[in-house]
C-alpha cells in the first residue's frame, strides 16, 4: 500500500505480509505531496502540491527517484497546485492542478528527469466568474475519457485523453455542491464523485460511451444497501 506523507514531505509504503513501513524523502523540504497511483510496472507516481515546487514524482520499481517539471522557471505562487493523478489506459500520467482551472499530461515515452519534456497542461472554460477554481478530482476510464472536477466551480469535466478538442463541462446535479478530491470511473465507465457540501454521491453516466452524460445525485442513508453488481 503506498500513501503520501503530505506535511511530511514523503511517500511511503506499507507491506501488508510483513506490516513493516518504508518511507522515501523527496528533495524539497516543502513539497507536501498529496495524490499517489501505480503503474502497471509498480513504479509509483505521486505530485508534490505545494506551487513552489510544483512537481510530478516518480518513485521507479529500481529504488530511484525522479522528478519532472510541469512549467520551466518559478511556479511560486501562480496557485499551479497538483492534486490527484491517474493513469490512461496507454500508461500516461494524468492530474489535476489546483487553483489554475487546468490539467496536466505526462507522456511517459518522452519524458525526462529534471524536464518538462513531455508534459502538456490542458485548460479549460469555467462558468462562475466570481466563484474562483479548484480542479482536484481526476479519473480515466477505459475509454480513454479523462474526467475531472472544479470544486469552487462545482463543475465537472471530460476531455479525450488523445490531447485533441476542448474540455465539456457539466454542473453538478447540486448548486454549490464543492465536488472534491472524490472521484473515480468504474468498469462501465460510469463517473462517480462527491458532492461534499451536499452530503451526496453523484453518478454520471454518459450517454453512448463518451457523450453527454446524465447526472444524478442520491443522499447517503443510515443503513447500507447492497445491490448485485
Amino acid at each position: 500500500i503506498w500513501f503520501t506523507e503530505h506535511y511530511g514531505n514523503k511517500i511511503g509504503k506499507f507491506n501488508i505480509s510483513t506490516h513493516t513501513f518504508k518511507e522515501i524523502a523527496t528533495p524539497a523540504t516543502n513539497s507536501i505531496p498529496y495524490g499517489i497511483t501505480v503503474d502497471k510496472s509498480n513504479n509509483v507516481w505521486f505530485t508534490e502540491n505545494s506551487d513552489a515546487v510544483a512537481l510530478i514524482g516518480e518513485y521507479t520499481t529500481g529504488g530511484k527517484l525522479n522528478e519532472y517539471k510541469i512549467r520551466n522557471g518559478s511556479t511560486a505562487g501562480s496557485g499551479l497546485t497538483p492534486h490527484l493523478i491517474t493513469l490512461d489506459p496507454n500508461g500516461n500520467v494524468w492530474w489535476s492542478e489546483g487553483f489554475v482551472a487546468r490539467i496536466g499530461e505526462l507522456k511517459v515515452a518522452q519524458a525526462v528527469p529534471g524536464t518538462n519534456t513531455g508534459v502538456t497542461e490542458y485548460s479549460y472554460a469555467t462558468n462562475c466568474s466570481t466563484c474562483g477554481t479548484h480542479t482536484s478530482g481526476i479519473s480515466v476510464g477505459s475509454d480513454g475519457t479523462v474526467w475531472f472536477d472544479d470544486s469552487l466551480q462545482s463543475t465537472f469535466s471530460s476531455f479525450s485523453d488523445t490531447g485533441t478538442g476542448t474540455a465539456s463541462v457539466y454542473n453538478t446535479p447540486t448548486q454549490n455542491s464543492h465536488p472534491h478530491d472524490g472521484m473515480n470511473v468504474d468498469s462501465q465507465n460510469r463517473v462517480w464523485f462527491d458532492e461534499e457540501f451536499a452530503n451526496k454521491l453523484a453518478l454520471a453516466i454518459p450517454s453512448g460511451g463518451t457523450g453527454t452524460p446524465t447526472p444524478t445525485a442520491t443522499t447517503p442513508t443510515i443503513t447500507p444497501t447492497t445491490s448485485p453488481v
